[in-house]
């Protein structure tokens, strides 16, 4: 299972989802992206990729700390998944753009044995606090610190770009 939070155009999700048809394995894929242009794309690769709504389930929300009027935290989302699938090893990607400590403060049910996060952060001292958060909840962590790769083209990332990886 992979949840992508901040799907935004679905790259992450859609790529898992070819991943997964090529070894010829099933998964779901619940991607959660606030802005409506861009969930409407998302609608329609999901359907152009022949990819089920059960396959690609998206929410168009915001993901925080708790459940409010404009966004879900994952806590409450995997409550509401049929009980079979609330056991499945499950990716969960966050790309939020400042805001990952607050879904990982709504995702603290996800922190078990099993389960990986890869989360972006753009900033030493959000890099710090992400490690920190991990640490407390028993989650040993790689980084990644993604450098520019010029030879590709136009290319921009922050000169603090992380990727945070938790190795149970």
């Amino acid at each position: 299972m992979l949840f992508d939070v901040g799907a935004n155009h679905g790259y992450f999700s859609f790529g898992v989802a070819a991943h997964w048809r090529r070894m010829k394995r099933t998964g779901c894929i619940v991607a959660f992206e606030p802005q409506d242009s861009v969930v409407q794309r998302m609608l329609e690769s999901r359907s152009l990729n022949q990819l089920s709504e059960e396959d690609l389930i998206i929410h168009q929300t915001m993901v925080g700390h708790c459940v409010s009027e404009q966004a879900t935290c994952l806590n409450s989302v995997l409550a509401s998944l049929p009980h079979p699938m609330r056991n499945v090893p499950t990716l969960v990607k966050i790309d939020v753009e400042g805001a990952e400590l607050e879904v990982l403060a709504g995702a603290t049910h996800m922190i078990t044995a099993g389960n990986f996060f890869c989360v972006e952060v753009h900033s030493l001292a959000l890099l710090q606090e992400t490690k920190r958060f991990f640490s407390e909840h028993s989650h040993q962590v790689d980084v990644i610190h993604q450098h520019s790769l010029p030879f590709i083209g136009r290319e921009m990332r922050d000169e603090e770009n992380y990727w945070v990886i938790s190795t149970c």
